[in-house]
């Protein structure tokens, strides 16, 4: 079984006033890292994944934290404001097997840190995505990219831990 995992930085919460800095996926052992400091501008960041996502069977399931309620939302928004959008990008973005870790938990709202602490996971970046919008002030994009990856990571071992404990 193939799994993906995808995530998002951006450099704050409001997709009307802030940037898409990286969308990162994880796809069994590939990793790939769109990021905004290496593309000529947002738009091309979200072509290219949308382009990635092309590749993907459409009934795959594609594993994020929050990413319903975040993510996806906020890449379409910025699409929108950036660009325009039609009906074949709207199908290649939400026509698609988003599996959502936060939902699957079924409880009031925890932070992913809260899982991870549950399940004694350990972040392997010293960073969090509160720090992002700094680091990319400050230019440090090897940090940035170094947190994205983590952050795919932790979604892997949180899927792990539950399809352990659903077994």
């Amino acid at each position: 079984m193939t799994d993906t995992y995808f995530d998002i930085e951006t450099t704050g919460l409001n997709p009307f006033h802030d940037q898409i800095l990286t969308i990162q996926v994880k796809r069994d052992e590939l990793v790939c890292v769109w990021k905004l400091w290496d593309e000529e501008d947002e738009v091309n960041v979200i072509r290219r994944f949308l382009a990635f996502l092309d590749s993907i069977r459409k009934n795959e399931a594609i594993f994020g934290y929050n990413i319903l309620a975040f993510d996806i939302p906020f890449i379409w928004t910025r699409l929108s404001i950036l660009s325009g959008v039609d009906a074949a990008m709207y199908q290649r973005l939400f026509n698609r097997n988003w599996k959502d870790i936060y939902q699957y938990f079924g409880e009031s709202y925890c932070s992913i840190d809260h899982w991870l602490e549950r399940f004694n996971i350990k972040r392997g970046c010293v960073y969090t995505g509160r720090d992002i919008p700094q680091l990319y002030r400050e230019e440090k994009y090897e940090a940035i990219e170094a947190h994205a990856i983590d952050d795919l990571n932790i979604s892997e071992r949180l899927v792990e831990k539950l399809r352990t404990c659903n077994q």
